[in-house]
């Protein structure tokens, strides 16, 4: 008699239809959320009878400070996947490049445009390079959105390289859409960021996440930073009134405020660094292919039902046979307890 498969997610995060101990499918800070964050959450729950701020003018202004940006240069989210709809609206009829494969919300966000891809290749890691900017003019894309660090590879792209793919996307009108959800988590953490060039380009947008670089999946806060602040109010139509709540609110003033912020960060990636080396040390140990990771999830190959066999015992991870570039025998792991320790 075949055993039934257990149930595939499109994305990462099933546990409620699945029995899961260690949840290794979604890539949130290993180390959990920072003590400012669970206080906030507590706070939050004196405000249940009250609405968020408006214009979320406070949370902008933390957001700001952290950033070294304008207030006026943030509009907030609830989480980034919604910011990356309300970007595709804003995009509607425009030719959108997406080098694949990266996070399948891009695709999900930007259905109603015309999408062409740009198939990264296995030899390079699926790396970002200098190829791009070839794509873009090719191809006449009016946008081009990417993650750095890329999800589900891991891979950071070069800084300088970056800059010139900006910068040539600025003379030729394209919209340059950078998703820094994972870069806090990256192996050179906020310095491999571009929000410092954000002045010099009209045509660039940052996505940041506070859900994955301090584990508030529950809470849903992301931000999208721009110089082009036209180009943000149009974003700030499409998205609904009140989108993100108290405990959204709470939780980001608290974090961005809290002193401790960039020790945390620091634990995170020596915890992050420690975890990976030694999830990828019982990979190669059992023969597995993977790509190098430089965040806090790894992307591996193989033949195995590795999904199952680790479900088995309880343990979830993400399976990526619906990522546009991978298929079927591709899966992620999430760089935290006890991916470190699996017996492959």
């Amino acid at each position: 008699m075949t055993k039934e498969l257990k149930k595939k997610s499109e994305h990462g995060g099933d546990i409620y239809n699945n029995e899961v101990i260690y949840d290794l499918s979604v890539n949130i800070n290993p180390l959990g959320p920072p003590e400012s964050a669970r206080q906030a959450v507590s706070s939050a729950m004196n405000r249940l009878v009250c609405y968020p701020e408006y214009d979320k003018a406070g949370l902008k202004t933390a957001a700001a400070e952290c950033y070294g940006v304008s207030a006026d240069n943030i509009i907030c989210g609830n989480g980034v996947s919604e910011l990356l709809t309300a970007i595709g609206r804003i995009c509607r009829n425009k030719r959108v490049l997406i080098p694949v494969p990266c996070y399948t919300g891009y695709e999900k966000a930007f259905r109603e445009n015309d999408i062409v891809f740009h198939y990264l290749k296995r030899e390079e890691n699926f790396l970002i390079g200098n190829f791009i900017a070839e794509s873009m003019e090719d191809t006449g894309a009016e946008a081009v959105i990417f993650g750095n660090p890329a999800n589900p590879s891991g891979g950071l792209a070069d800084r300088d390289m970056l800059i010139k793919l900006i910068d040539r996307a600025k003379k030729n009108g394209i919209l340059f859409i950078i998703d820094e959800s994972f870069i806090e988590l990256s192996d050179i953490g906020e310095h491999g960021s571009i929000i410092d060039i954000i002045y010099n380009y009209d045509n660039l947008i940052i996505l940041r996440s506070v859900t994955k670089a301090y584990a508030v999946p529950g809470v849903r806060l992301g931000f999208a930073i721009s110089s082009n602040k036209e180009l943000l109010k149009q974003i700030e139509r499409e998205l609904s009134e009140w989108n993100v709540s108290v405990f959204a609110e709470e939780t980001g003033r608290a974090i961005f405020a809290d002193p401790l912020r960039e020790k945390y960060l620091e634990d995170s990636g020596r915890l992050i660094l420690r975890l990976r080396s030694e999830l990828e040390e019982h990979l190669q140990n059992a023969g597995i292919d993977h790509i190098p990771s430089e965040s806090n999830f790894v992307l591996l190959n193989t033949d195995r039902d590795l999904y199952n066999e680790l479900l088995e015992k309880k343990i979830l991870i993400r399976d990526c046979r619906n990522v546009r570039g991978l298929g079927a025998n591709w899966y992620r792991i999430a760089v935290k307890e006890p991916a470190g320790s699996i017996v492959f």
